[in-house]
């Protein structure tokens, strides 16, 4: 049996709820647990009742208190438990209504493609995760996903408009854009499935504006962009074509979903414009595909390097930990060129463009040009940026890959074996740093790798002045501001500091 409680105490390793009941209930407590927090917990769940509530007439004001909080002041009745809203577009498109714990309460096509698959959709019991697996599969069984095509599945979630009152005036809630993260991991690494995802979050007032125009918030998204790009593609266009081809014949969508912007909406026909918001789409990394002909590398300069014998500070993304690194070995000449130049090439896409972003998300490409076998755990990349925010520093590795340069074979490898930390060398500057737990990188192949990093608190950071950081570029290039070390000895291209 589900049960519903306010927390009311947090201890080490138990909370106190209070229901609706008026009992207090000590439940085990989990990380995510806070104060004022309504959370759902099964009856086997609860370690001690204590009852009935005038036994504790200490705290009968504090208790009056939390409903009239949550009843009045929220006015959010405690049974509602809709939490937020999350669309999957392939076409067929769906929205799937889901609780704080992303338990889906409902379903609901929304067009005509979605009808029979929604009525086929078993979603008593399940959360969204399972969810969103089985309509995928749905929608591969009627025909909707083709192994030979390219298929694109497009998640797009935004929060309830009176759970986002309660609960960001209370706790700063950041499952939503955890949901995302997660779901975009599943549905890249899928072997199974012909099928690649990009993920939005999206404004409850942006999902509104979606809703007058008949659409789910991912083709709302996809409309705004296309109308921008000049294809005055209409609401009945936009409502029956694939995602894969809208996002195909939208040449500035670039390999991420990023943000809806004012021009976006300003360029919607007459027609077809929703009523504009303040409010704009946030972004979440999302791997993409490749192109697997052999990169051409272009001849460079040699890079330029300086000696830098002092011992860099690493933030070890796993234990908040500081930890001495040891400085890899420049060429101390006066032309700073490496003697291992040429050995590892690196190419680079940022795929957010925009000034400012929670995640900085760029796809590499480490191209072996030694002509032998290079030892990846040997390896070290490094991408450059200024540091904005205090809060601690985290990464993800969405794909790792190895590809041969003649493009006979794809090799999908554990993102676990990919390592990042961040290093502090003054100030404000900072590098990532990237290394490899094991494997080999063969002399006709290169690493495909995509990676964001963000504050733990999802502030803002800005990239504009990052060194690395490649401004409009829309394809991976060959770029030296991204360095790369074989046994912490510099081969390819100029350090910054």
């Amino acid at each position: 049996m589900i049960r519903l409680g306010i927390v009311y105490e947090i201890h080490r390793n138990r909370v106190i709820v209070l229901t609706p009941d008026s009992e207090f209930l000590v439940i085990k407590r989990t990380k995510d647990m806070r104060l004022g927090q309504q959370v759902k917990f099964h009856i086997q769940d609860v370690k001690k009742t204590m009852k009935p509530v005038y036994k504790f007439a200490s705290i009968a004001s504090s208790v009056a208190a939390i409903f009239v909080l949550v009843f009045l002041y929220f006015r959010v009745p405690f049974y509602d438990n809709v939490y937020g809203f999350i669309n999957v577009d392939i076409n067929p498109s769906v929205e799937f209504v889901v609780d704080k714990e992303f338990e889906v309460l409902q379903s609901k096509a929304l067009n005509e493609d979605a009808k029979a698959i929604v009525k086929d959709l078993e979603i008593k019991g399940k959360d969204i995760y399972r969810v969103i697996d089985d309509f995928v599969d749905k929608c591969e069984d009627y025909g909707y996903i083709v192994d030979e095509e390219d298929n694109v599945v497009l998640v797009s979630a935004s929060i309830h408009d009176k759970s986002m009152k309660f609960f960001k005036s209370i706790e700063d809630d950041n499952e939503l854009e955890n949901f995302l993260i997660n779901i975009n991991k599943e549905i890249n690494s899928d072997k199974d499935k012909a099928v690649s995802g990009k993920v939005i979050k999206v404004s409850p007032e942006d999902r509104k504006a979606a809703l007058k125009n008949n659409l789910s918030m991912g083709k709302y998204y996809l409309m705004a962009k296309a109308n921008a790009s000049g294809l005055n593609m209409s609401i009945e266009d936009i409502d029956k074509t694939k995602v894969s081809d809208l996002i195909a014949a939208i040449d500035n969508i670039g390999s991420i979903i990023t943000s809806i912007s004012q021009e976006d909406i300003a360029n919607l026909s007459a027609e077809d414009k929703a009523e504009p918001t303040n409010n704009v789409l946030e972004s979440t990394p999302t791997p993409t595909s490749e192109n697997q002909s052999e990169p051409t590398v272009e001849p460079t300069s040699k890079p330029s390097t300086k000696p830098n014998e002092e011992q860099k500070v690493v933030v070890d993304t796993t234990t908040g930990q500081t930890q001495k690194t040891s400085t890899p070995n420049t060429n101390t000449n006066k032309d700073s060129s490496s003697t291992n130049k040429g050995k590892l090439n690196i190419k680079l896409l940022s795929n957010d463009n925009t000034d400012e972003c929670v995640f900085i998300n760029s796809d590499m490409h480490i191209i072996n040009k030694s002509g032998k076998d290079i030892n990846l755990n040997d390896v070290k990349i490094r991408y450059y940026f200024t540091r904005e925010d205090k809060a601690k520093l985290k990464a993800d590795v969405y794909t790792y890959r190895k590809e041969s340069t003649k493009g006979k074979r794809t090799d999908q490898v554990n993102t676990n074996e990919v390592k990042a930390s961040f290093h502090n060398v003054s100030g404000s500057d900072m590098y990532m740093e990237i290394a490899f737990n094991s494997g080999v990188l063969k002399k006709d192949e290169y690493v495909i790798l995509n990676v964001a990093f963000f504050n733990e608190n999802y502030a803002n950071m800005n990239q504009k002045n990052d060194y690395s950081f490649i401004e409009n570029n829309n394809t991976h290039t060959l770029t030296e501001k991204v360095t790369a070390y074989i046994s912490d000895n510099l081969v390819w291209g100029k350090e910054p500091y």
